[in-house]
Order: structure tokens, then sequence, then C-alpha cells
């Protein structure tokens, strides 16, 4: 039995330090892209982990790993890997589940009502409709059946969802789901942050959505008129 017991811990020592190389190594690559790119690698961040709400974050014991901050395209951004652990059963039979998110995060100019607009998936938007979910549409048959918008205001929902906003995203976007939380536009993925996760890319497609809506859609620069 002790022999069996030594086996375990021995085994366990070894997958821990194998985990840790291997996430040395994913940093260390990631603190070279961003510096290939003239970004920031910052690693943990406990501010990140509670300053956004909504899907993937949770209310507690989430942590941000590998935060990569800078400016893109003149705009404020960060890219992290949001972590949170649950368990399931009980006792001996507990297991703990690690899951890990991707997350691009770009500074708006002002805040904005809650949007967030997301890929229906293979059935389509017909599905939420059939079970009486209320949805936002655009008016574009090609889009509503690709995309489910919920908002908090539907008529700032509207002005953001324009015809070359539209058009844009049946074009050149794919499975993505963004939303505006307040300040800041937020995409995520689920699985952890390397330096093969798109990072540059997926910012690319977030600005380029930005750059979409018109300057009049945002409220201050209505205001200011």
């Amino acid at each position: 039995m002790t022999a069996v017991i030594i086996c375990a811990l021995l085994a366990m020592c070894i997958a821990f330090a194998i985990a840790a190389i291997v996430g040395a190594r994913r940093s260390a690559a990631l603190e070279s892209l961003a510096t290939e790119h003239g970004f920031s690698y910052i690693g943990d961040d406990s501010r990140y982990a509670k300053r956004f709400s909504g899907r993937p974050f949770r209310t507690w014991g989430g942590k941000v790993h590998d935060l990569v901050s800078g400016q893109y395209r003149g705009r404020d951004f960060a890219v992290f890997d949001y972590h949170y652990t649950t368990s399931s059963g009980s006792g001996d039979n507990s297991t703990k589940h690690h899951h890990h998110f991707t997350v691009w995060a770009i500074e708006l100019a002002c805040s904005v009502p809650r949007l967030e607009v997301g890929s229906e998936g293979i059935f389509g938007g017909k599905v939420a409709e059939f079970f009486g979910a209320e949805r936002i549409r655009s008016g574009d048959a090609t889009f509503d059946n690709r995309f489910k918008v919920s908002a908090d205001d539907a008529k700032f929902a509207h002005a953001v969802l324009s015809p070359d906003l539209v058009a844009h995203m049946n074009a050149n976007v794919g499975q993505l789901t963004w939303r505006f939380d307040g300040d800041v536009m937020i995409s995520f993925e689920k699985g952890r942050f390397t330096a093969d996760s798109g990072m540059v890319n997926r910012l690319d497609v977030m600005c380029d959505i930005l750059d979409t809506i018109g300057d009049e859609t945002w409220p201050s620069r209505r205001h200011s008129r």
C-alpha cells in the first residue's frame, strides 16, 4: 500500500512539473508575440477578473492569466485567459473541472447599452422564434437566421444594426459572438489563450465591426451635436 501511495504522489509531482513547464512555455510564447506587435505582456491581473459580467465571467472564483494589452488600430485593448473551476460529485468521488476562455476586450469611446450578437448555430434563428424567444431583428433574412441579437435598448440595437453592418457581418463574419458591455466590446471563445489563438485576427474582426458603425450611433457623439 505504501508503494502505491508513493507512486501516486510521484505521478502527481511529475504531472504538476510538466504542467508548470508547459505553462511557462505558453506564457513565454505570448510574451514574445506581444513584443513582436509592440504590445505589453502583463501576465496575471486580478482586476480584469472582477471588471466584467456576463458570459463567460463568474461573480467569484475567476482568474485572469497571460494578459496582453496595448493599442491596436487606435483602440485600447486587452486579451487574456480567463479561468475558473467547478466540481462534480462529492466526497471521494468529487472531480475538479478547469474551464478556460480566451477573451478579447476593446475599449469604447463611451458607455453604451448592453447589446449582444451571437451565432444561432446550425438550426438558425427560426428555432428560437419557435420557442417564443424575444429577438431583435435587422430586417435582413440572412442575418436574422444566422445571428441572434439581444439588447437592453432596442432603439440603440437597431441603430447599430445598420444595412452596412449587416452586410459586413453576412459577408465577413463567421461563428463569432460579441457584445457591448458598458464602455467595452467583448468577444470570447472556449479554450486557453495561446500564441496560436489568433489574437490579432480577432482584434481585426472586432475593429472592422466598430469601424462599420456610424459616428452618429454612439450616444456621446449624438449628444455633442
